[in-house]
């Protein structure tokens, strides 16, 4: 026996490993008396190994090609405690907490689980916690195919152990008591998984144990004894430190069965099952334990589980801990309130009483926390020994936060939060203490992400960006690039369309589309004197958009008439007017030279300009197109009473605030016998109509109920005319029009933000509020139609045309010549040269929108060739003397938005996270072909009310404005700054100069407004929104980089000072960090070696200087 050092030994075995942390209380000789009254037992000590002494584990050495290949999953966590159950004599198990990825605990009652929550722990038991691991079992890699084979093999590996000494018989019947859990109902009677505890509940149901129950408690029992003695025989030389070295391959730690007949050969567990169990449980064996089914629909496939057991035994006189990886996962029968296989087991065993109370409950809150965590989940998948889960604990202590006790209630919970913050800095920090060399195809994909700050606010968008928008050098080397690229994914442009989701936007966006077309085509055909109308505009838009959706490089791009564009052919149209020139050949040739520039810039890469063009214009842009929208919204609302107005009453009947006046005529019988009618000098009466047509016993009375009808009708009948305040013509006013057309119109932008707001709130199921999300714009537009049909009143309908022809006199192809002269084809390059710069701005903006990436495409865009599209329709639209077809950017938005792709919510408190937009051809497809067809529906089509349409109008505006960032800028100016949100950019830049940028920014958008809004200076409008790229390069003398990072984009220049000043840097801090690792610092350019305790020191503080990063 060796003498009883086992503390301080441990202690100097650690620190042979190289582990020493300022954080850990050195000082384990009074552990045992820290956690109970009794003298810790001796420990028995291992036979002799020359290899046993510890080494720093090096994950970087063989991690993959070694024994161990274990690949980090999800974890469901589980703890269950030693509680006293109702009607049973011996404490059981009962499930109390759970983790997915928050935590879930018990209520009280027992029967209901707390809503997930961000746990909450006591370092004092973090630290606790860290001390009972040292002085516990680590066992990297039990054996077993079920429950009752891993209790075996924790059996063996613990008699190895510094606890071989205890009682380990007692300690294996607690582990394997029976498990309680929420789920399951009270009042039935379920057996235990394994046959070790048979005899506590055949007991209980008079049936007598059966002699194989018996001979194999006497085997367990005859091991426990044949091992002790061949310990006892072995050299005591040295002692175990608790660390089973089963991770490692200088250490064989196959458990040897001794050669004793009562031990029998290890045996399949089915086997032992049947030749143990069945003569005894029979019964009992087929009331089989059920796992929580719903619940394992929360938890992502591939999870695996982590059993956590904390419990108190009067038999122990200190704490028992033991972690155990097991080699493959193993699902143990009832442990686990869901189907999972398990891959680790904690189990914490404490005396009970003792002079410091201790909660072991809330310790087992601290481990299911632990092995929750990310980043400890990985080294705990891939540790080698008791060392790397010790610093693991480092790691996660440094990074954890502590909260103040006078300043926060820990009974208060912490809901889960929006977006979880990557853990890329912790994995590089982890790597640095822990001596983890992670490789890259082990970790997930999104694990690969940067920070939090660089992974929404990063401006780099990567090579496939670049590639997007670099020259080539090339004639048409941009253009052969977008066709290969696009190329590849064409197929699964449409596969991918497989989905309702995109049934509903087909159906929002159609509707979208065919309002806008039909009003820009209404609009068109006033500014043109309808030589283009909406049949030019429907069939513009329906043959253009089939071709680009099918060929184009970013199909979510949707086509169609814009603002400016309607005020370029209204003031060309006002031009050639004046100046008598022929405006459908002069319009022919202005299409055809903005076909060849638009050619001439695809040919030469010219798009690469659109790196120019960043987040200052292309918001700037994109919110005055909104706010046209939202404008046109109302103002074309309010129009309604231009063609329906109303006039309120509030005189009653007999008020005679209007007469029929007449000149009397003696031989009119009917008048002269009526009473109260008097004549003036003149001759002239006045009279009421209705008393007229009551007493004659016209017919026409009965007929005529109303009272203004009465006398409007009455009196023309009569002879008269009308005369007074309240007389006016019944057929110009429409009653409840105008009034129930604002209801349709609010109605239908109410029901849309409501159920798109609803798909973001918890009630219902998550699929239940993603399709009402997903048909929020088709079902409010067939509820308020229907609304409209019902109430029956006369509001302005849709007018679809119900036939295929020309809004003018003319024929669909176009003479080029016409009545001009020769020099009206040279004198279209003028106009033609702003038509390409309003093309090509709002194509590649509208591009530049869509292929954001917040917006997380996968499939990328195609600048070059999307303009290459537009050009040759151009040319034939100008043939044919239809609509010039561009990138809407706002319908585009409302494309985008209405196909993003949301996580569904398995994990509990798991919030839903953008995962990208569902990328493909159909709804564009389809869109384009049913709008072409709807001249063929007008039947149908023309009973859908226009406020409808203008409520969906009004929805994309505003919906177009939610994620901008100037709008967030905007509101941030009218807060206090102690109610501002969190927003990133407030974060790095003051307050102040965010102002500043945001009033710059203000103004150059009014200037856009101003020239828009002024027919005489509208066709500079295109030369306007280059003027803000301008603007943007002068705002380089204003705000540094750092500020234009935070705020905008950076341009190209600073894009690759930058770059190249960030190489710089880490080159710098890799030299570092590589002089540190070898031992050396650099000063002055000279080389200094370290001591092995600052050596140590440097790791850590590398660590915690890389996750601050």
């Amino acid at each position: 026996m060796a003498p009883q050092k086992t503390s301080k030994l441990v202690t100097e075995e650690g620190n042979k490993d190289g582990y020493d942390n300022p954080g850990f209380d050195a000082d384990n000789k009074k552990s045992a008396q820290k956690h109970g009254d009794k003298e810790q037992p001796k420990k028995h000590a291992l036979p002799h190994n020359p290899f046993h002494k510890r080494k720093k584990v090096d994950f970087s050495i063989n991690i993959d090609s070694g024994h161990i290949q274990l690949e980090p999953k999800d974890l469901f966590c589980e703890l269950s405690v030693l509680k006293k159950m109702k009607g049973v004599e011996m404490e059981e198990w009962m499930e109390t907490a759970r983790w997915v990825k928050f935590e879930e605990v018990l209520e009280p009652g027992g029967k209901r689980w707390s809503k997930p929550r961000v746990a909450t722990l006591s370092y004092k038991y973090l630290k606790e916690l860290k001390e009972i691991i040292h002085d516990g079992v680590v066992i990297l890699d039990l054996d077993g195919s079920d429950l009752l084979e891993v209790s075996d093999m924790l059996v063996y590996r613990l008699m190895k152990s510094q606890y071989h000494g205890l009682d380990l018989e007692k300690v294996i019947e607690v582990f394997l008591r029976k498990h309680h859990h929420p789920h399951e109902k009270r009042s039935k009677i379920r057996a235990p998984t394994v046959d070790v505890t048979a005899q506590q509940y055949t007991s209980s149901m008079r049936v007598p144990p059966s002699p194989s129950v018996r001979q194999r408690a006497s085997s367990i029992s005859s091991s426990f004894k044949s091992f002790r003695m061949t310990s006892d025989d072995e050299d005591t030389g040295h002692e175990t430190d608790g660390v089973d070295r089963m991770g490692d391959s200088e250490w064989d730690y196959e458990p040897e069965f001794p050669d004793s007949p009562d031990v029998p050969p290890r045996q399949d567990s089915a086997e032992r099952l049947e030749m143990e169990g069945k003569d005894v449980l029979g019964p009992v064996l087929k009331t089989e334990y059920k796992p929580n089914r719903n619940f394992l629909r929360k938890i992502p496939p591939g999870a695996e589980a982590c059993n956590i057991c904390v419990g108190e035994a009067d038999f122990l006189s200190h704490p028992m801990f033991v972690l155990a990886r097991l080699s493959s996962g193993v699902v143990l029968g009832d442990m686990t309130e869901v189907h999972l296989p398990s891959r680790f087991i904690l189990f914490l065993l404490a005396p009970k009483g003792g002079q410091n109370v201790i909660n072991y409950e809330e310790m087992g809150r601290v481990m299911g926390t632990l092995m929750s965590d990310e980043v400890f989940k990985e080294v705990a998948y891939k540790a080698r020994s008791k060392h790397d889960i010790m610093l693991a604990i480092d790691e996660f202590l440094i990074n954890s936060t502590l909260l103040p006790p006078s300043e926060w209630d820990p009974s208060i919970r912490i809901d889960p939060p929006q977006n979880v913050p990557a853990q890329t800095q912790r994995r590089k920090a982890a790597k640095t203490i822990c001596n983890l060399d992670h490789q890259k195809h082990i970790l997930p994909d999104d694990q690969h992400s940067d920070s939090e700050d660089e992974d929404e606010h990063a401006r780099e968008t990567g090579v496939s960006e670049e590639i997007m928008l670099s020259r080539t050098g090339k004639l048409f080397g941009g253009l052969v690039q977008d066709v290969k690229r696009k190329w590849s994914f064409y197929a699964s442009d449409f596969k991918d369309a497989l989905h309702v989701q995109c049934l509903g936007t087909f159906i929002f966006l159609y509707f979208a589309m065919l309002a806008a077309n039909m009003t820009f085509g209404g609009l068109l055909g006033i500014a043109t004197e309808q030589r283009m109308g909406n049949v030019e505009n429907l069939l513009a838009a329906g043959s253009c958009g089939i071709v680009y959706v099918l060929f184009s490089g970013q199909p979510l791009s949707i086509l169609g008439s814009t603002g400016p564009f309607l005020l370029f052919e209204g003031l060309f149209y006002s031009f050639c007017v004046e100046n008598g020139i022929d405006y459908y050949p002069f319009r022919f040739w202005v299409g055809m030279w903005t076909c060849v520039i638009l050619l001439v810039v695809v040919a030469f890469d010219f798009s690469a300009m659109v790196r120019y063009i960043t987040k200052f214009t292309m918001e700037s842009f994109a919110m005055l197109i909104a706010i046209i929208f939202v404008f046109d919204a109302f103002e074309k609302t309010f129009n309604i009473l231009n063609e329906a107005p109303f006039k309120s009453h509030t005189a009653p009947p007999d008020a005679h605030l209007c007469d029929c006046v007449r000149r009397l005529n003696t031989s009119d019988v009917i008048i002269s016998n009526i009473d109260n009618i008097t004549a003036d000098v003149n001759g002239v009466i006045k009279f009421d109509p209705s008393d007229v047509l009551k007493n004659a016993n016209y017919s026409l009375y009965e007929e005529l109920t109303h009272f203004h009808d009465v006398v409007v009708s009455g009196c023309d009948a009569l002879g008269g005319q009308l005369e007074g305040a309240e007389c006016y013509d019944h057929t110009k006013y429409k009653a409840d029009v105008f009034l129930f057309s604002t209801w349709l119109f609010m109605g239908t932008f109410g029901i849309i933000m409501a159920l798109k707001s609803f798909q973001r709130s918890g009630y219902l199921h998550s699929k239940v509020r993603s399709l009402l999300g997903d048909f929020a714009v088709p079902l409010a537009i067939a509820a308020m139609v229907t609304l409209d049909r019902l109430v029956d009143i006369e509001t302005p309908k849709l007018k679809v045309p119900t036939e295929v022809k020309p809004s003018y006199d003319r024929s669909w192809i176009i003479d080029p010549m016409g009545k001009n002269a020769w020099w009206t084809i040279v004198a279209a390059i003028l106009p033609a040269l702003l038509v390409s710069i309003l093309v090509f701005l709002a194509q590649q903006i509208t591009s530049v929108i869509v292929n954001r990436k917040e917006n997380k495409l996968k499939k990328g865009g195609g600048y070059h060739l999307d303009i290459f599209i537009v050009a040759i329709q151009i040319a034939v639209c100008s043939a044919l003397g239809l609509p010039w077809m561009v990138a809407a950017t706002v319908r585009s938005m409302s494309h985008v938005n209405s196909l993003k792709m949301t996580s569904e919510c398995k994990a509990p408190g798991e919030k839903p996270t953008f995962l990208g937009v569902r990328e493909q051809r159909v709804t564009g497809l389809l869109v384009y072909t049913v709008l072409g067809c709807s001249v063929l529906m007008s039947s149908f089509l023309n009973y859908i009310p226009m406020p409808i349409l203008y409520g969906v109008f009004l929805y994309m505006g505003v919906s177009s404005l939610y994620d901008k960032e100037v709008v967030q800028r905007v509101l941030i100016m009218f807060m206090p700054q102690k109610y501002q949100p969190d927003y990133m950019f407030l974060r790095h830049v003051k307050t102040r100069r965010v102002h500043l940028f945001t009033i710059i920014q203000i103004v150059c958008f009014a200037l856009l407004w101003v020239v828009k809004s002024i027919n005489i200076i509208s066709m500079a409008f295109p030369l306007m929104v280059l003027l803000m790229c301008v603007a943007r390069k002068l705002m380089e003398h204003i705000f540094n980089m750092r500020e234009l990072f935070w705020l905008d984009n950076l341009l190209p220049e600073s894009k690759s000072k930058a770059k190249k000043a960030e190489e710089a840097k880490e080159m710098e801090m890799k030299q570092t960090e590589e002089a540190k690792q070898n031992g050396t610092t650099v000063s002055n350019g000279e080389a200094v070696t370290d001591t092995e305790d600052e050596k140590k020191m440097n790791e850590v503080v590398v660590g915690i200087e890389s996750s601050r990063l």
